[in-house]
């Protein structure tokens, strides 16, 4: 959206409301993604949406929607609705002291790594289905006199998949946090944090924890910050009964300069140990990312784990570059609307997890960008268990882990001030512990997108696909695609 845009759309209460209607057209020779008998049909795609923005007042965020009706002529395929949701904002109840933040997503998410993957969520694929997750957050901050200031924050999660109970999900809890208010080169904070995860599959298993932590924080220069912790832990993340332990940890965090950022994270916990290490360095023209996080996940917020989409890839890449982050969501979709690009193009797969996971993510990423020109790369490797003694549902019930690997490779060139071309290339990889599990999905996507007037855009592309694993087969489809805002 231009200024001139912005400006018209924006009313005297400092809110954007830009509606759309977006309409595409796929013709492809195997909507069934079958290896023996391609069924070719033109799939047409009628997309009305709406972007809401609130970046000034007590009412703080972005909301856009898209309800997605997918026709399908030449196949028995049938036809279908998707809604397609993206909303987080911060809401001020009471100035400066009590805030709640809220989330919303609605997305289409892969069932099973295992499974047939796809590169569009506009082909027949059963391995796919509609994920919708909702997380809000209310908090209060104040202060204890001249001692420490506190942050007092109860959170409810809730995640729900169409058709199905794999990966439907609800967490509670609540947290209290403390920073002491002395000055000097050395500060004390003090943590307690307690949720409660319920699962509906898996005979509705269930896990809790609560967790309490003291730690000190050591800045003995302005660009480097050291922090120890430690408490006790309650949990029963191994299944069973409730367990006492306590967790302990370190963490470093050195800023050499506004650009540069490193930082090292180490916690023990009787479950098994949790780290980060993250890289982030930005030039003039450029951001260089790498991240690698071991965690325990307990259903992620979208209902599933590792799975990476095109505006993932770029909305990443905004957070990096930005200096105001929170104005990302709308940069990343009018970005990709204005070039034709579909948002949801998964780049790497994930799965619904309906158990306490233990996972490790890596990601290396870097953007390019010159006068015409701008290049973005992703690689990523993901690798998934179970906790020990914890029920196996879904994919970890077939294997003792899941890996995924991703690729990705995007090329964009400005031919004129209104018109571009593009090029993305993905390969995402997924496997576990026996040969027979795995599977490989490229994709090479590639189109021309250009504007009439400001509120107008035009796209034309093509995308070749090719699957290997149980179920192998190819997919080749020319796509145009027209939006209009209003």
């Amino acid at each position: 959206m231009s200024a001139q845009d912005e400006e018209s759309a924006r009313g005297r209460n400092g809110i954007v409301v830009q509606p759309r209607i977006g309409l595409t057209e796929t013709l492809t020779d195997n909507v069934s993604q079958s290896s023996t008998s391609k069924d070719a049909a033109l799939v047409t795609q009628v997309s009305p949406g709406i972007h809401i923005e609130s970046r000034a007042g007590r009412v703080r965020g972005t909301f856009d929607y898209a309800l997605n009706g997918v026709l399908y002529t030449g196949s028995p395929t049938a036809n279908q609705t998707q809604h397609t949701l993206a909303a987080k904002g911060a809401v001020e109840l009471i100035e400066n002291s009590v805030y709640v933040d809220a989330q919303a997503s609605i997305n289409q998410q892969t069932i099973s790594a295992f499974g047939q993957q796809s590169s569009s969520n506009v082909l027949s694929n059963a391995n796919r289905t509609e994920v919708a997750s909702v997380n809000v957050s209310p908090y209060w901050r104040g202060r204890l006199g001249d001692v420490a200031s506190f942050e007092l924050r109860a959170f409810g999660t809730a995640t729900n998949q169409k058709e199905s109970i794999s990966g439907d999900s609800h967490t509670e809890g609540a947290s209290l946090r403390l920073n002491g208010l002395n000055s000097g080169q050395i500060q004390w904070w003090a943590s307690l944090s307690s949720q409660d995860s319920h699962f509906r599959a898996g005979s509705g298993s269930s896990s809790q924890s609560t967790i309490a932590n003291l730690g000190l924080n050591y800045r003995p220069d302005v660009d480097l910050s050291l922090t120890i912790s430690g408490g006790p832990e309650r949990n029963d993340y191994g299944g069973g009964e409730m367990r006492n332990s306590s967790n302990y940890g370190a963490s470093a965090t050195w800023t050499p300069s506004p650009r540069t950022q490193l930082t090292g994270e180490w916690q023990h916990h009787d479950y098994g140990n949790a780290h980060t290490l993250s890289f982030e360095h930005r030039r003039a023209r450029s951001v260089w990312r790498y991240s690698d996080v071991k965690s325990v996940t307990l259903g992620t917020p979208n209902g599933t784990t590792a799975g990476t989409t095109l505006y993932n890839l770029f909305y990443q890449q905004c957070v990096a570059t930005q200096t105001d982050p929170a104005s990302c969501p709308t940069v990343v979709t009018a970005y990709l609307l204005a070039l034709g690009l579909d948002p949801n193009m998964i780049l790497s797969s994930g799965f619904v997890a309906s158990a306490p996971t233990s996972q490790r993510l890596q990601d290396l990423s870097f953007s390019l960008q010159g006068m015409r020109t701008t290049l973005m790369f992703s690689l990523t490797q993901s690798t998934s268990s179970l906790l020990s003694g914890a029920a196996a549902t879904g994919d970890l019930a077939q294997s003792s882990f899941v890996r995924q690997r991703g690729f990705a490779l995007s090329l964009s060139h400005g031919l004129t001030p209104i018109s571009s071309v593009q090029a993305t290339f993905s390969m995402s990889r997924n496997s576990g512990d026996i040969a027979s599990l795995s599977n490989t999905l490229r994709s090479l996507a590639a189109n021309w997108s250009s504007s009439f007037g400001r509120r107008l855009s035009v796209s034309l592309g093509a995308r070749h696909s090719d699957f290997s694993g149980a179920s192998g087969y190819t997919e080749n489809a020319l796509i145009a695609n027209l939006v209009q805002q209003f």
